[in-house]
């Protein structure tokens, strides 16, 4: 499936392609050539995309239509809709004012910024919460057992036996605290 050679864009096109598949055919032993070769292509891509970038911030630039390519299967008509979906968004989005401003690349670089900090903010958010814990549920077991065995109350106050039990200074408080309050 050879394209004519008669556009700018096609020549880039092909010669980028050919180069890659000449890359995984053979390996050039000459790194000299190699790396002229590469840098011929790398140049001519660069100079196609920035004219490309140029023909779209003038409105220039055509229009890849996919609905052409799918002629058969249960989501064609879900992907057509798609399409023309996306067809209008991007004729919205050209319209604005905002998207050929010249210090636009800055105005993003900052929406960018805040987004990502909206994010670690959070992801640090439930880092911290409780329910990121992993010894979370262990520390709530502890906590029922405090409770049923009178050491804190209903209301998560720490009651006599509790404080009983803070000022042993041994590695079995709890047993030594029921011992004191059992006899």
């Amino acid at each position: 499936g050879a394209r004519p050679s008669g556009r700018k864009e096609d020549r880039c096109l092909d010669s980028f392609a050919g180069m890659i598949s000449k890359g995984k055919r053979t390996q050039v032993s000459n790194s000299s050539t190699r790396s002229d070769s590469q840098s011929q292509v790398l140049d001519q891509t660069i100079e196609y995309l920035t004219e490309a970038e140029n023909k779209e911030r003038l409105g220039e630039a055509r229009v890849l239509d996919l609905r052409e390519s799918v002629k058969q299967g249960d989501d064609v008509l879900e992907f057509r809709k798609r399409c023309s979906g996306m067809e209008d968004l991007t004729g919205i989005i050209t319209s604005f004012s905002s998207h050929r401003h010249p210090s636009i690349e800055k105005h993003f670089a900052a929406v960018e910024r805040k987004e990502t900090l909206r994010s670690r903010v959070g992801s640090l958010r439930h880092i911290l919460s409780n329910e990121s814990l992993q010894l979370f549920p262990d520390f709530l077991q502890r906590k029922s057992l405090l409770r049923t065995l009178g050491y804190i109350d209903e209301n998560e106050t720490v009651c006599v036996k509790g404080r009983v039990a803070c000022e042993v200074n041994t590695c079995e408080e709890l047993i030594v605290t029921e011992m004191v309050f059992e006899g």
